[in-house]
């Protein structure tokens, strides 16, 4: 099988209602087929132009409300997470929608005489998705100095393209690329400092694609490194280009989760209810409590693949994935989406790390193996100490925990290391596909422009929240009033319980 030429399988033009299934879905949830459209936002940049910041690509149900929609948005420099360029995923019911994110037949249902409450900007009245936010934050040839793939300094002088449109059998696909030939090619920043201290050195040359079809695809590239996309779905393939004399390759990565006006990251991950799990030989996922998944959200329920551990009788749902397999492939243009051209690595050595806090009792008790890594002080910035651990083989979660005698991030922070790789003038670009799936929409809470978040019932409301309808306001009749509280004909504001 290792040996067998790689095909493309593309299946059904379906995908279920409120979730694009990840690999699997929960057998015990029930959903229904609906065909998918894909498209660009409305204030896209052309083809081929280089100056975008920022690219927002849509997947949307064919019959208007049949499905939640999907955004994928690519941000060249992240200014509100980490200046890095980052992927920010988000869904949004189809009862209210941002106008640039209005396409096709869509644009018929959106009506305010029908109660939606169609949005022209971030920021204003109504509905504010939850959002998944991924970025890596450095690349290198693991053997000596790692580049920071973040900052101004550094996105500045790198590229966001929209490409053509891909077909892939009956699949429309949209396609875009990031990066660095300009910056590596005329590497300036050698002991320059990032926004948060850390110095810059390099060069690494990378190039990032980013694609996202209507339809079921599976790249088979042999057992256990097939490449299966669900409608709606992101593909990440992350390019390498190595040197000669590269024998390992090593890149850090950061995932996040909050809602505006809703919830923070650090009130989502850092409860105890958050963990990464090693869920078959080739897969890594960040997992969640899905009772808290719930309760953050306000969702009612998930599609998401769930895993329940017996030993405290907790069910958790599945938000992020990574594959341990990688590809070489020979070098090629930044836009050259060849899928065929991927090669799977079967004899590299994958290694993944998760920054937290574990006790003592349980790393004696599961045989944990960890290590330590201390940052210099920096400007005003104090030195400090990560803790790592690596997830393990049991198939149990490793729960992200803080100490509040260590440094303490609000989000998940991964270090992952591939060694045993081929000569370079076998593999001249190495290739990995962390790939982000739809996520349900959170419920339709309402934000008005006072950043209140409004309620007609306790169900509207966080789960650690109440609706208070004392200061309910009635008969909000005329349409900037309904605009500014959201719509609602009666509301109260959330308060905690």
């Amino acid at each position: 099988a290792k040996s067998k030429k790689p095909s493309l399988i593309i299946t059904n033009m379906r995908t279920s209602r409120s979730l694009v299934a990840l690999l699997l879905v929960a057998a015990s949830q029930q959903s229904f087929a609906v065909e998918m459209s894909v498209g660009w936002a409305g204030s896209t940049s052309a083809v081929g132009d280089n100056s975008a910041e920022r690219l927002d690509m849509v997947c949307f149900p064919k019959n208007c409300g049949e499905a939640d929609t999907t955004v994928h948005m690519v941000v060249k420099t992240e200014p509100h997470t980490s200046d890095r360029t980052t992927i920010n995923t988000m869904s949004f019911p189809s009862s209210t929608m941002f106008s640039e994110y209005v396409l096709g037949d869509s644009r018929t249902c959106l009506k305010e005489d029908q109660g939606t409450n169609t949005l022209s900007t971030w920021g204003e009245a109504g509905y504010q998705p939850a959002i998944e936010t991924f970025s890596q934050t450095f690349v290198g040839a693991g053997t000596g100095a790692y580049t920071e793939i973040g900052g101004p300094l550094f996105t500045s002088r790198t590229d966001l393209v929209r490409r053509p449109d891909l077909m892939v059998g009956g699949a429309h696909g949209l396609v875009a690329t990031h990066d660095t030939e300009e910056l590596s090619d005329n590497w300036d920043l050698e002991g320059e400092l990032t926004p948060w201290g850390l110095t810059y050195s390099g060069p690494a040359r990378f190039y990032q694609q980013f694609v996202m079809f209507d339809s079921d695809v599976t790249i088979n590239l042999g057992d256990g490194a097939d490449i299966t996309l669900a409608p709606c779905d992101l593909l990440h393939l992350f390019n390498f280009v190595r040197e000669e004399g590269n024998t390992e390759v090593a890149t850090s990565a950061d995932w996040k989760f909050r809602q505006p006006n809703g919830f923070s990251q650090a009130e989502f991950v850092m409860t105890g209810a958050v963990a990464v799990r090693q869920v078959s030989p080739s897969t890594i996922a960040v997992e969640v409590e899905k009772q808290h998944f719930l309760d953050m959200t306000g969702a009612t329920d998930t599609s998401l693949p769930e895993y329940h551990h017996e030993a405290t009788g907790k069910t958790y749902v599945r938000m992020y994935e990574w594959k341990s397999t990688v590809f070489c492939k020979a070098n090629a243009a930044v836009d050259d989406i060849n899928f065929e051209a991927l090669t799977p690595v079967w004899d590299a050595e994958f290694e993944a790390a998760l920054e937290t806090y574990v006790d003592e009792q349980e790393v004696i008790d599961r045989g944990l193996e960890g290590w330590t890594h201390t940052e210099p002080a920096s400007g005003d910035r104090p030195e400090y100490t990560l803790e790592f651990y690596n997830i393990p083989r049991d198939q149990e979660p490793l729960t992200y925990r803080t100490d509040e005698s260590r440094h303490q991030f609000d989000h998940i922070h991964l270090n992952l290391r591939w060694k045993n790789l081929p000569p370079v003038s076998e593999c001249p670009t190495l290739v990995w596909d962390p790939t982000f799936h739809a996520l349900p929409a959170s419920s339709d809470r309402t934000v008005g422009l006072d950043g209140v978040l409004h309620c007609a019932k306790d169900e509207d409301c966080p789960a650690h929240q109440k609706c208070d309808l004392q200061d309910k306001r009635r008969n909000l009749k005329d349409a900037k009033r309904r605009k500014l509280f959201g719509g609602m004909a009666t509301w109260g504001v959330c308060v905690d319980a």
